[in-house]
């Protein structure tokens, strides 16, 4: 057994599209020829069991029309034109127990139909002798609600040879729920969006991988995930005019660094109201978007140039065009970073940071050597995209803001099931402490972080509902050393509660099992944040205003900071609302869109790892 010792996660869900299309249907014709010239994939397409999204590429003879043999299994879009093609593969998880394919088939106007390719998804293999055993062994041992665990009788599920890992931990957790919520830390209450019902979601879960981690912090791969793309992180719909089809602009909320979209220029902010010569409007966006995630070709892209006119947003909609390339750059955490002076003489930086990964650790140790040579006094850091990450990252940072006034003063301390807690198991993280608990070695990095740590004694913090976890561990462990963290946004998410992570392989099958199995208190002994941290500031959502770049005090979200920080005064209500810019008498924004193509379940801190 490998066990891999994990942090606070928590799973952000990708934004799926629909289709978009007012064309007609096509019909083949009885040509014996194919009507693909060339695809840049194989004729089977393997995805996880997981669910998967994948871009794929053709060279079609004629127009054309796509059909998936399978529900689970989705393309969009469905039909297209002549030329060169990409369309956006979508799976479902499979928790069939197994392997599962469908025939994706299409008919090219003038041609005969064909099989395009068959996807192949490999199911989740129970073997519940010896899976759900161990996980049943896991739960009573380790899971922080152990003690109700083993009350419950899981012996009916333990003899049914056909209920999978995933099945079997979900009458676990909702038996531990069914008493009178003990477990309620444990996730949460979620609305489901066709019935309207609330439904109970659990942070604990069971998945198969095909690999799995097995590095300590002192040995992190100092590689990176190598994107090739447009560099386009998240985007939201904005409607420009009234009149039907509306016109739609499509606003950039971020963009990975040093990637094609970034190089050009384009970033928050940036509106995109053209995509290829034609006019995006409510009747395209959805399709025309997707164009924005291409990992291969060229796009044209017309700007609409956008200002501020008596409060009111000034739109030219015939801007310039812009042609993106798609090529490779880094995945990166940080989606800003920037410093600048203050009519009074202080430095002030601003870091929008993405996720707690340790393989940006010392990217982020660089980017605080730059504020403090520039002696940064003011920090905005804005966490309203970070679902968490790892522990040691988050330490690391704190020990960037706090300092050696605070070295060894314990940031967070962890509090285990009562009988581990007995057998004197502890998890004390300190602030310029290399240290890592359980005896899992050193992390140097933590150190280092002290000769360019910026002292501060008060942070402005942006926060939303994607806010959680590690993030939210960034807050309460800095107001446990005394640090004003002074919040700005809505409420966030609410995990007080992280996870250990364990590995198990039998036969061919591993799975990774990450149960809930402790609680995150400050130096204060403060914990109470499962319903999230209410802002200081209260401030609209992102998409009830149009969208500045990060840093403005146009900004909805983070302005309200900026204008505290400029002021050394927290903005009254009336403050704030003369600066917020809507995008016109009678029009709104639509939702966010992501997209990473990934759901953002952080894998947590890494502590060390045991084979048995």
């Amino acid at each position: 057994m490998k066990k891999l010792f994990y942090i606070l996660a928590f799973a952000l869900a990708t934004t799926g599209f629909a289709a978009c299309s007012d064309d007609e249907g096509t019909e083949g014709g009885t040509s014996t020829e194919s009507g693909i010239n060339s695809k840049d994939f194989d004729a089977t397409v393997a995805v996880s069991g997981d669910g998967e999204v994948k871009n794929l590429t053709f060279d079609a003879k004629g127009t054309w029309s796509i059909v998936s043999a399978k529900t689970w299994c989705s393309f969009e879009p469905s039909k297209g034109s002549a030329g060169k093609n990409t369309i956006t593969l979508t799976t479902d998880p499979n928790e069939s127990g197994s392997e599962r394919s469908a025939k994706i088939t299409i008919t090219v106007e003038g041609h005969k139909q064909e099989v395009l390719c068959t996807v192949v998804q490999n199911g989740e293999t129970p073997e519940p002798s010896t899976m759900n055993d161990w996980i049943h062994e896991m739960m009573g041992e380790y899971y922080l609600w152990n003690e109700e665990y083993r009350q419950l009788d899981m012996a009916p599920y333990l003899e049914n040879e056909t209920i999978g890992f995933s099945a079997f931990l979900q009458a676990g957790l909702e038996g531990v729920d069914a008493m009178d919520h003990i477990n309620i830390e444990d996730g949460g209450w979620v609305t489901n969006e066709e019935t309207g019902a609330q439904e109970r979601e659990f942070f604990s879960n069971v998945k198969q991988v095909s690999g799995g981690i097995s590095y300590a912090p002192a040995a992190m791969p100092e590689t990176r995930a190598q994107i090739t793309g447009l560099g386009f992180v998240r985007l939201m719909p904005t409607y420009f005019t009234e009149n039907s089809p509306k016109k739609v602009g499509i606003g950039v909320l971020a963009v990975y660094p040093d990637s094609p979209a970034a190089n050009a220029g384009i970033g928050r902010g940036t509106y995109i109201n053209r995509i290829n010569g034609a006019t995006i409007t409510e009747l395209n966006y959805k399709s025309l978007v997707k164009q924005l995630s291409i990992s291969s070709g060229t796009v044209r892209l017309g700007l609409a140039e956008i200002s501020v006119v008596d409060g009111q947003l000034s739109i030219n909609e015939q801007g310039p065009t812009v042609n993106l390339t798609a090529a490779a750059y880094e995945e990166s955490v940080f989606y800003y970073a920037g410093t600048g002076q203050l009519e009074d003489g202080r430095t002030m930086a601003y870091l929008t940071y993405g996720q707690f990964e340790m393989t940006y650790d010392q990217a982020l140790l660089d980017l605080f050597k730059e504020f403090k040579q520039k002696n940064v006094t003011e920090l905005v850091l804005d966490l309203r995209y970070n679902g968490g990450g790892h522990v040691m990252s988050s330490t690391m940072l704190a020990t960037l803001i706090a300092g050696d006034k605070y070295k060894d003063q314990i940031y967070t301390k962890m509090e285990y099931n009562r009988e581990r807690t007995e057998a004197g198991k502890v998890g004390e993280y300190r602030i310029g402490n290399s240290t890592i608990p359980d005896g899992n070695g050193v992390y140097s990095l933590i150190v280092d972080a002290l000769q360019y740590s910026l002292n501060l004694d008060h942070v402005y913090v942006i926060g939303t509902y994607d806010t959680a976890s590690a993030s939210e561990m960034i807050i309460n462990g800095l107001r446990g050393l005394g640090i004003d963290v002074r919040l700005v946004g809505q409420q966030t998410h609410g995990k007080n509660v992280g996870m250990e992570v364990w590995q198990q392989t039998s036969g061919t099958t591993t799975i990774q099992f990450s149960p809930i199995t402790f609680r995150a208190y400050n130096a204060k002994d403060e914990c109470d944040y499962a319903d999230g941290f209410t802002p200081d500031y209260i401030s609209p959502k992102e998409n009830e205003y149009a969208v500045f770049p990060f840093g403005s005090v146009y900004e909805t979200v983070a302005g309200p900071a900026m204008i505290w920080m400029i002021k050394n005064q927290k903005p009254s209500a009336s403050q704030a609302s003369m600066l917020r810019v809507a995008p016109g008498a009678g029009l709104r924004c639509g939702e966010p869109i992501d997209l990473t193509k990934k759901a953002k379940m952080t894998d947590a801190l890494v502590l060390g790892a045991e084979n048995e």
